[in-house]
């Protein structure tokens, strides 16, 4: 299932399937999530997604990388 994202994203938190807070969405282009976080989970992230980074300790998430969006989060698709 992919969600469509948008500016309405920036601020959210960004959890895992389990509830696990990685980070926060800075900011959102062209389908693209750009989620803050710590350098270990940036690194974690980077791999699991293969998507590369936008800033330092930022990551980048595609739509088809999140399973649901709510008001306050976005849930990442499980592995």
């Amino acid at each position: 299932m992919s969600v469509a994202l948008s500016e309405e994203d920036e601020g959210k938190r960004v959890v895992d399937a389990d509830g696990t807070e990685v980070g926060v969405v800075a900011d959102v282009q062209h389908g693209t999530a750009h989620v803050e976080a710590d350098e270990d989970r940036v690194e974690e992230m980077k791999t699991r997604f293969d998507v590369g980074e936008y800033g330092e300790n930022t990551y980048a998430l595609q739509d088809d990388d999140v399973a649901n969006v709510d008001d306050d989060h976005l849930v990442l698709a499980a592995d």
